[in-house]
């Protein structure tokens, strides 16, 4: 518990500096400690790179623009049920780490 803990608090600080770093307003410890965990691994910088590509990040915003939410949800529905249905144990979920990064996606939606 204690290290999934750590992993987390881990994952917010990234995502925190992450945020900073789009909206330009890193500290220069901060953008050491960013520049540090892109080194850490060779898929800390692909993600960076393409969370950070904007027209990346307007082409998906496009798509899930268009996605209809009703559809989504009627379908989200039947497979809740269908797990109780066939007594499917439940899985961890995974927790969104900061929201600063949704602020930075309606940003990039209201410049489109």
């Amino acid at each position: 518990m204690k290290t999934s803990f750590i992993m987390q608090e881990k994952v917010n600080n990234i995502a925190i500096l992450i945020e900073k770093f789009l909206e330009e307003d890193l500290s220069h410890e901060e953008e050491r400690k960013l520049n540090e965990w892109l080194r850490e691994d060779e898929n800390n910088r692909l993600f960076f790179e393409q969370i950070t590509n904007k027209q990346v990040l307007k082409e998906k915003l496009k798509i899930y623009s268009t996605a209809n939410s009703e559809d989504i949800w009627e379908k989200t529905l039947k497979k809740i049920n269908a797990v109780k249905v066939m007594g499917i144990p439940k899985r961890k979920t995974f927790k969104i780490p900061n929201l600063g990064l949704t602020r930075w996606f309606t940003t990039i939606l209201q410049h489109k």
